[in-house]
């Protein structure tokens, strides 16, 4: 199989298992009251505004990356708990393609890379 085709084979599997979320929700991250369901990648997609929880991690090395699909009309506002500066932090998707990358540490989500705001 060819570059090519393995880099499309793995966007069409991440494409698969996204979770589109519409309104107020909890992320599913793994742990025994989630029956060890994950969601990953989370794209938002807001019909009115609403808040996001992102809960802790399930295990070390863990990637939570959530994008924004909604336009320009609303917002959601992403709960991060037990952030590595502030918990919970805070953080704003108002605008098409904006995303948040978070890493679990083992105690503490970190941000890798993001594109929103911090509320």
């Amino acid at each position: 199989m060819s570059v090519a085709n393995k880099q499309i084979t793995h966007l069409r599997a991440l494409d698969a298992n996204k979770k589109v979320i519409t309104g107020t929700y909890t992320v599913r991250t793994g742990r025994v009251t989630d029956n060890f369901v994950i969601d990953n990648p989370i794209e938002l997609d807001p019909a009115s505004t609403f808040t996001l929880t992102v809960p802790s991690g399930y295990k070390m090395g863990q990637t939570l990356l959530l994008t924004f699909q909604g336009g320009d009309t609303t917002a959601v506002t992403v709960d991060v708990l037990l952030h590595e500066t502030t918990d919970p932090e805070k953080y704003t998707m108002d605008a098409d393609d904006e995303y948040l990358l978070l890493i679990w540490t083992g105690t503490e989500w970190a941000e890798v890379g993001k594109s929103c705001t911090t509320a």
